[in-house]
């Protein structure tokens, strides 16, 4: 039996949406095959080359590798964490921070003394007591893929004294705060950077220090000025993110 094939867009490209989306949703996880170009072509009634084109699609958004003697295997790099705006969004949406099989460990929750990159971000004084929550989350494989940190200023631990407990917030730090200061966030500002791992990150995420690695920084803010969480995370930078968007008509 064979899928249609809408001959208004390019085949290969709804081959492979077909495909990114079974990823995406988590029906097709990391280490599951996909076809081979002779299966998908029979499958979808096309050429060979068509197929190989939908892999080789595949392949370059990180959503696919081949090795050889295995075929081509859905990639470890294929569900990596969104953005932070559609993290929020999904959060809202579902109660899950993360996509399907991905776990996160919180390693710490306590009050610490506001280094100068922290106090900046929050608006707060150098030295000041601010919330700190440390986790390591991984894949639906068990890999690490992210090492990172939320900052919340020491004033929301008495509002909101599960931010002090080295468990998962049900709802997200954020979520949480929102219910419990009546704030709630409007806006938020993403920064991406790259360098050398530290010690800290590279133990973290099973990396010989100085590996390539990504950093984030993260700012959601309240209406009032009130910047509710600040968060900095570290990835490995051998990691592929993909974000597809559209392009609206911009003609007058």
């Amino acid at each position: 039996m064979t899928n249609e094939i809408d001959r208004g867009e390019p085949p290969y490209l709804q081959i492979a949406r077909h495909y990114r989306e079974l990823i995406e949703s988590g029906e097709l996880r990391a280490g599951h095959g996909l076809p081979s170009v002779r299966e998908m072509a029979q499958h979808w009634n096309v050429a060979h080359t068509t197929a190989a084109r939908a892999l080789k699609t595949l392949q370059s958004e990180g959503l696919a590798t081949s090795t050889p003697g295995a075929g081509t295997v859905v990639s470890r790099q294929g569900t990596g964490p969104r953005t932070a705006e559609e993290l929020a969004a999904h959060l809202r949406a579902t109660g899950d921070f993360y996509p399907p099989g991905y776990q996160s460990t919180i390693l710490d929750a306590e009050i610490i003394r506001a280094p100068e990159q922290v106090a900046n971000a929050l608006g707060v004084e150098l030295d000041q007591p601010v919330i700190r929550r440390r986790r390591v989350t991984c894949d639906d494989s068990g890999e690490p893929i992210e090492a990172s940190a939320s900052y919340i200023r020491g004033e929301f631990a008495g509002l909101a004294p599960a931010l002090l407990e080295a468990q998962p917030i049900p709802n997200g730090v954020l979520g949480y705060l929102e219910a419990e200061s009546g704030k709630k966030a409007e806006t938020g500002c993403d920064q991406y950077g790259a360098w050398p791992a530290d010690a800290e990150s590279a133990a973290a995420l099973n990396l010989p220090v100085g590996t390539p690695v990504l950093v984030e920084r993260h700012w959601w803010t309240a209406n009032d000025g009130t910047v509710l969480e600040y968060s900095e995370s570290t990835e490995p930078g051998d990691r592929w993110r993909t974000h597809r968007y559209q392009i609206g008509d911009q003609s007058p």
